[in-house]
């Protein structure tokens, strides 16, 4: 493609992100030709997300944040802090217009709430309002891994296949094989760390995109589901004192499922929130 653009004998190349995706060698080769067209006298404007690259490549940099220039830096004076600095500066601006969205979904939520509520008057009674906070709270704990992918802008489409394999595992292990249940928490975790592990390499070892990684591992983990119990559905989990703690159990009235939920989000958010990880 660089090639067909380069034979129109152009005075201005517009590249963006041509290195996204590729080995290292192959980036090598395309910085090597824009310095030879840098000197040939075509303008490039080259247009990255990495900044090492940035610093590396450009004599002139300008900053863009949410569709606007924030500011413009020479090669002298451009570091990593300053153009950091000018890449968030409508970071307040865009905060407040995604906490208006975020409203607006709530405001849509207590609508059709209250809706609910007046077709159905049981639809605010403890035991309907337990059985939903009961239900919501898996979905709960996978938004919170989700949330930590979509921060980074990147994507994970294996996350729901890698939450039916959990359930298919440990599900087969403590119905076919009794295993303890303790046990087999501890395998289901390591199983769905090696798939996050696996995401990982491709993603930032092997370069691959975030979309084709986190694909190839959704249909392995769907594969991984149907194999352990031979694509047919699991019997009823015999360990009382599993169902007990993990499903029928309560503390303070509330079900262990939900509190679970609870730690984690509150876990998580400090986290994001008040380390320098976050």
């Amino acid at each position: 493609i660089l090639g067909k653009w380069i034979l129109c004998d152009s005075d201005i190349l517009i590249l963006d992100e041509p290195t996204r995706g590729i080995d290292v060698a192959a980036k090598v080769e395309i910085y090597n030709l824009m310095n030879k067209l840098k000197k040939s006298g075509i303008g490039v404007m080259f247009v990255s997300s990495e900044l090492p690259e940035v610093l590396g490549m450009s004599d002139r940099i300008i900053v863009m944040c949410s569709g606007r220039i924030t500011g413009e830096l020479s090669r002298d004076e451009a570091t990593q802090e300053k153009i950091m600095e000018l890449a968030t500066k409508f970071k307040k601006i865009l905060s407040a217009r995604g906490m208006g969205q975020v409203l607006s979904v709530f405001a849509a939520l207590i609508v059709m709430i209250i809706v609910f509520a007046l077709i159905n008057p049981l639809f605010f009674s403890a035991t309907n309002i337990t059985n939903l906070l009961r239900q919501v709270a898996p979905i709960l704990i996978i938004g919170v891994g989700q949330s930590f992918v979509l921060i980074t802008a990147g994507i994970d489409l294996s996350i729901g296949s890698v939450a039916g394999m959990s359930c298919m595992i440990s599900a087969t292990l403590m119905t076919k094989f009794n295993m303890n249940p303790i046990l087999t928490v501890l395998i289901t975790i390591i199983c769905c760390l090696v798939i996050g592990l696996v995401n990982g390499l491709l993603i930032s070892v092997a370069k691959l995109p975030a979309f084709i990684a986190t694909l190839g591992t959704m249909i392995i983990a769907r594969g991984v589901a149907q194999i352990v119990n031979g694509n047919m559905n699991t019997n009823g989990i015999y360990s009382d004192a599993f169902k007990n703690f993990f499903y029928y159990g309560r503390f303070l009235g509330i079900y262990t499922p939900i509190w679970i939920a609870i730690v984690l989000f509150a876990f998580f958010a400090f986290i994001l929130s008040k380390t320098a990880l976050g």
